[in-house]
Order: C-alpha cells, then structure tokens, then sequence
C-alpha cells in the first residue's frame, strides 16, 4: 500500500497503526500483525498500538535499517518504548488529527521512550502529549537522552502539569547534545522542554 503524505510524496510504510484494527481482530475477521500486500512487491503489518508495532519493528529490522510505522489519525494513549539500537520513522496523518499520549495511570511511562543506547528516532506530523504517571512522578510526552540521534518534524508536543501535580514535560531530557532536530514543531503546555 502507498499513501501519499502531503509534502513527502509517495510514501510506503512496514506497519500501519490504525486503532479501528482493534474491532476487526475482536470480530475475527483480521489478527494483529497481519501481513497484507503493498501492491509494490513487499508488505505491511497492521497493529492497533503503536507500542505493539513497533515492538515488533525490533525484532523484524536491523539497526542500520529503518522501519517506517504509519500511525492512522485517532488517539494512541500509550507508552511507546524505542528498543537498544532500534531505528524507527513514526509517521503520522497529520498533527491534527494523530496524537501519541496523553495517558493516566500509576507509573505511566513517557508517550514515546527514546532513551535506550543506539536508539534512532525520526517523528514526523503527529502530536505529542505527556503521560500522567498519579503516582506523582514526572513523565514526558518524548523522553530521550544525549546519544540519541534523533529527529522531529511538523509536530506538536505538549507538556502539561498533569492532574497528579507532577511535571509533565513536553520533552524530557537534553536531545541537542547528540544529532538532533527538531524542526517545524510546535511546543506548547506548562512544561515545554528539560534539559535538566
């Protein structure tokens, strides 16, 4: 399958991320992880999380090679764990209409966690909110750290002071002492970025 994403032109994607997959795999008429044929000589899984997706992008790429997930428009209040070495293209719909967070629970992790070694992470048109971990501890909408080489376009990240009382930064961690971008992106919320 191509999708035609605006400004990026033809686009073809290893995983589609689409919440209403949730529904089908439930009625028995798909499986998560299915493969479907892209129409171009390869394939694609689709997932209903973002989390499982790219989980599997782990184990199913190399780290010189990028596994490119499309993530549908909808919400995806999740926490999403870039692995040891993991390179991955997290695309979105459009940062108005595909957002990645905003989750609440006890010990809720970052909505994208890019802090392992190795990891490689490129963003593209989707929003970013902080998770609200009500044990009181700060979370982060994009946790990384210095080494992470890392870059994020036309998206908005939002940070909040979360109903726990903790900080919820926007980004969390220092992203500009390694190769990092962050272009086009609007930053916004009580708490924008950390560098502590």
């Amino acid at each position: 399958l191509v999708t035609n994403l605006g400004g990026y032109g033809q686009f073809e994607y290893d995983y589609l991320v689409a919440a209403e997959w949730a529904a089908e795999v439930t009625a028995g008429r798909g499986a998560e992880g299915q493969s479907f044929d892209n129409g171009h000589g390869g394939t694609y899984k689709v997932y209903s999380t973002v989390a499982a997706a790219v989980t599997q992008a782990a184990i199913d790429f190399a780290s010189t090679t990028p596994a490119v997930v499309f993530v549908c428009g909808g919400t995806y209040a999740e926490s999403v764990v870039v692995g040891l070495n993991q390179y991955v293209k997290l695309v979105g719909s459009g940062r108005d209409s595909t957002v990645i967070g905003g989750k609440t629970g006890v010990s809720v992790g970052p909505a994208i966690d890019a802090t392992a070694t190795g990891s490689r992470l490129w963003i593209s048109s989707l929003t970013i909110e902080s998770n609200d971990s009500t044990s009181g501890t700060a979370s982060a909408g994009l946790k990384t750290t210095n080494g992470i080489i890392m870059f994020v376009h036309d998206c908005h990240i939002i940070g909040a002071l979360g109903p726990s009382g903790a900080a919820q930064y926007g980004i969390d961690g220092d992203p500009f002492g390694s190769p990092a971008v962050i272009q086009n992106c609007n930053i916004s919320g009580a708490y924008g970025i950390n560098m502590g």
